[in-house]
């Protein structure tokens, strides 16, 4: 973001340009229905108040533009460094899981290879918590009509995407949890769902518009729909407002559908709840995902 511009200023502007949105609509509203009830009283009674809904209009709009200006430019900021964090914490995830390969095959002792392990899964964690709080931001500016205005999808990406035409299917939330969080209007999420440091599984969608990106699960409970305040938010066909729920119990992740339309596969077969394994494939409505352990979790 720019060296100008932290967090709390975003979210302030963000906030400000929301009540603008909304006191536009308002008056474009007023304007309306003062057109429609002009014939209930005199003509310059009527020109008074339509003129003065205009001007009022028309200097809240200048207003809006203003602050869609700079929010605009670090939205952009704000979705690059999505990217990168993304791509660090595959990167990372991936050499986690490469190092416990290689103690597996036996070359590395484990106590060899210890330090390495706390040493990835710290930054992993560090990684995640920007996520989480990139992500947070990233939800404010769908929250107020921005984010489909300014970042429309690339062309070609996601083959399933054109299945159902969404506005807002450039969002795809991914939060972890930080345990100092007040609540969710803070940049980070609910300090109710607490962070394991010994669970690392993802979810990594094999097609759909979101193909090719992989989900943390380090949470103990993560949501699966279209809603915009949805954990893992896929906006493709097929897919109910809360389709699924994964949960954390015992050192290990189950999922479970919650709406009747929310069907789900594993392995392709029909569950309505089902403890997930490493590899195993979830079909939720027509996006398949894999479920990926960096290793295996513990109680």
């Amino acid at each position: 973001m720019n060296e100008n511009a932290d967090t709390s200023d975003i979210l302030r502007r963000l906030e400000t340009y929301g009540a603008l949105v909304s006191e536009c609509n308002r008056y474009a509203l007023l304007a309306r229905n003062a057109e429609r009830n002009r014939h209930t009283v005199r003509p310059h009674i009527y020109a008074r108040v339509k003129g003065e809904y205009e001007e009022r209009s028309e200097t809240l709009d200048q207003e809006q533009q203003e602050q869609k200006e700079f929010l605009r430019n670090e939205l952009d900021t704000i979705l690059e460094k999505r990217r990168t964090l993304n791509e660090r914490c595959r990167k990372e995830s991936d050499r986690l899981e490469e190092l416990d390969f290689r103690v597996r095959v036996g070359e590395f002792p484990e106590e060899e290879v210890q330090e390495s392990r706390t040493e990835l899964k710290e930054e992993l964690l560090e990684i995640t918590r920007e996520l989480a709080e990139t992500q947070e931001l990233v939800r404010r500016f769908e929250q107020v009509g921005l984010l489909a205005q300014e970042t429309p999808p690339e062309e070609g990406e996601g083959e399933g995407a054109g299945d159902e035409p969404d506005q807002d299917q450039d969002d795809f939330l991914v939060l972890e949890e930080d345990e100092s969080s007040a609540d969710e209007d803070s940049p980070v999420v609910s300090s109710s769902l607490s962070l394991r440091d010994d669970v690392f599984g993802y979810l990594v969608a094999l097609d759909g518009s979101r193909r090719g990106e992989r989900f943390p699960l380090i949470r103990r409970e993560v949501t699966v729909g279209s809603s915009p305040d949805i954990d893992i938010r896929l906006a493709d066909a097929g897919i109910a407002r809360l389709h699924a729920r994964i949960v954390y119990k015992d050192g290990k992740h189950f999922i479970e559908t919650v709406e009747k339309q929310g069907s789900c596969r594993v392995n392709g077969v029909k569950k309505d709840k089902a403890e997930l394994k490493d590899g195993d494939v979830l079909s939720l409505g027509k996006i398949k995902m894999q479920v990926e352990y960096a290793r295996e979790a513990t109680a």
